[in-house]
């Protein structure tokens, strides 16, 4: 057993006797009882995130504008952290401060006497929305929540509600609520939540539902240091709400009945425990989300280092043999499927296999492709291209995070590029001078992946990416736009010393290519058709040193030509084409690359 697996075993089997929580144990008794007992409508429906049901013992609200001294930089690019003091009615307790992350964009909310004062921090709106929203009250006492902690969608209520996101978290006598129709923020926002000096982990990346054991529930945004995880076991006799109790100055566990099951989770704030616990839910087959972490470990015994890799795959799949299955490697499927019927991840070691690099390719409904991880190769196929890509972006080493599920198509500089949708692949693009070819991610001295695909002739795009398998399917995606009657974009980057200038971009048939002049006796730089002479004034583009071209520029002789010049910027564009609509198309396209 590892020391990770002992440490965790031994947070995850521990009970919470004798913690010092902020409230004590009687605390997370009483809340436990309030929930048991309450299956009632809420008496305000509209406000959807809780009901204030007597009054709110908060004596006073001071600083609610946003503050950057914040214990932990958990707020990335596009989101800020922000905190807000409360002085509690209870002798016993003293201030509190809570800090919390929200989206840049969001206000601190004006005060009221009607149920809009009751948030602290919202989108701006002229009117009160109740969407987009998250409060922070003390004595919780006071609060009637139609569930327990933890984030649930609008279909969980049996009455309306104005948002697809409501949830709450508890911080020990402080409670932390949000609203929001987007999953991603009312997840940060909750899993953000702490009291000053508490710290959380990086929250930048997202947080996605993941599923196994029959459980689906918010990945835990940790790795395995620290002693932090989580457990799915059979459950006790009794019913479990997710109230964190605290383990010692580190840990808080939180324990919640899931149908057959119960989760348990240790986390670095009871406001993580409680979501990861409180949001669980029973995995559906194929259902939105019905995705699952499953984890390859290597024969010890055969193979040396690094021997575990995680990935991601539809819910329900596990390791399968028989029919189709190739014993010298793990296959991953629906058992249902088996390896002939269904569509499979393959994981073997690299030295075991004739691996040609990585590759994804879109097949429609019978999509396949490969990369590596450490010493592993991992392939997926038989599926649709959307699911294929997940998959093997998923793939990393344990400590890593696999990117959003959801992914956009991007232009940058006329090339097309697929990226996941929360930021955490830079992609650039690179004119360079000889010649070069695609290059596989290779680990950077920061610790981040980079790729090389070489787009066209003088063009390269670098991929930086967290992990070797992401940087390597990003850069799978990536090819020049081209138009519907098959023109691509071309970069030429100006530094030949025959015609030496600022780079241009210019539309071409997409099988021109960049011709070896080099041997000719004056070698212009110049595209065309892959079986032009380089050496003749044939069907190609060829670009000169405005200052030394010899001629006037005359434009098109006459307007039927096929061949005529035009300046862009310090360079002279001649072309010599097919006929004149040509001629004329790719003059016209010419363009300045800054």
């Amino acid at each position: 057993m590892s020391d990770f697996e002992d440490r965790l075993g031994r947070a995850l089997g521990e009970g919470a006797e004798g913690a010092p929580g902020i409230t004590g144990l009687a605390e997370a008794a009483r809340r436990r009882a309030r929930v048991r007992g309450r299956r009632r409508r809420s008496l305000l429906a509209a406000a959807a995130v809780l009901v204030l049901v007597g009054p709110v013992a908060v004596l006073s609200q001071r600083g609610a504008a946003p503050r950057g001294d914040a214990t932990a930089a958990t707020a990335g690019p596009g989101w800020k952290t922000v905190a807000v003091e409360r002085e509690v009615s209870r002798r016993d307790a003293p201030d509190v401060t809570v800090l919390v992350d929200v989206p840049d964009s969001w206000v601190a909310l004006p005060g009221s006497e009607d149920e809009c004062g009751f948030y602290d921090f919202g989108a701006p709106s002229e009117s009160c929305s109740q969407v987009e929203v998250v409060s922070v009250v003390t004595d919780v006492g006071n609060l009637d929540y139609a569930f327990g902690p933890g984030l649930r969608p609008a279909s969980d209520y049996d009455y309306p509600v104005r948002a697809a996101w409501i949830g709450h978290v508890g911080l020990g006598g402080v409670d932390v609520s949000v609203s929001s129709d987007d999953y991603q923020v009312a997840a940060r926002v909750l899993a953000s939540a702490r009291l000053e000096g508490q710290e959380v982990p990086d929250l930048s990346a997202g947080i996605y539902v993941v599923g196994s054991d029959g459980v689906e529930r918010p990945a835990l945004p940790l790795d395995a240091a620290g002693g932090y995880g989580e457990r799915i076991e059979a459950r006790g006799r009794r019913d479990e709400y997710a109230f964190a109790e605290q383990i010692d100055d580190a840990h808080w566990r939180a324990v919640a009945t899931v149908g057959d099951k119960r989760i348990v989770v240790v986390a670095p704030t009871p406001a993580l425990a409680e979501l990861i616990a409180g949001s669980a839910r029973v995995q559906q087959r194929g259902g939105q989300g019905a995705w699952q972490t499953v984890t390859y470990e290597g024969d010890p015994v055969n193979e040396s280092g690094d021997n575990t890799v995680l990935i991601d795959v539809p819910a329900g799949w596990e390791p399968v043999g028989g029919p189709g299955c190739s014993v010298e490697v793990v296959t991953y499927a629906d058992p249902t499927l088996g390896c002939d019927d269904g569509p499979v991840v393959r994981v073997a070691a690299e030295a075991s296999t004739r691996y040609g690099g990585p590759g994804l390719t879109d097949g429609g409904e019978s999509s396949n492709g490969s990369v590596v991880t450490g010493r592993y190769v991992v392939s997926a196929d038989g599926a649709d291209y959307e699911t294929i890509r997940r998959i093997l972006a998923s793939v990393r080493a344990p400590g890593e995070s696999a990117p959003s599920a959801t992914w956009r198509t991007e232009d940058v500089s006329a090339v097309l590029v697929e990226l996941p949708d929360d930021g955490s692949v830079e992609v650039r693009i690179q004119l360079y001078r000889g010649s070069a070819l695609d290059v596989a991610a290779s680990r950077r001295g920061s610790g981040s992946w980079q790729a090389q695909v070489i787009v066209t002739p003088g063009t390269r795009v670098l991929i930086d990416a967290p992990t070797h398998a992401l940087a390597d399917v990003v850069a799978s995606t990536v090819r020049p736009t081209t138009t519907a009657d098959g023109w691509s974009s071309f970069t030429y980057d100006g530094r030949d010393s025959d015609g030496l200038g600022n780079a241009v971009t210019f539309q071409a048939p997409s099988d021109w290519v960049r011709l070896d002049s080099d041997r000719c006796r004056i070698g212009y730089p110049r595209f065309g058709p892959p079986d032009s002479d380089p050496c003749e004034d044939a069907s190609a583009l060829t670009f000169f040193d405005a200052e030394t071209y010899g001629m006037d520029l005359q434009g098109f002789s006459t307007p039927e030509a096929s061949a005529g010049d035009a300046l862009v910027g310090d360079l002279v564009a001649y072309v010599d084409a097919p006929d004149h609509e040509t001629a004329v198309r790719i003059l016209d396209s010419l363009q300045v690359v800054d």
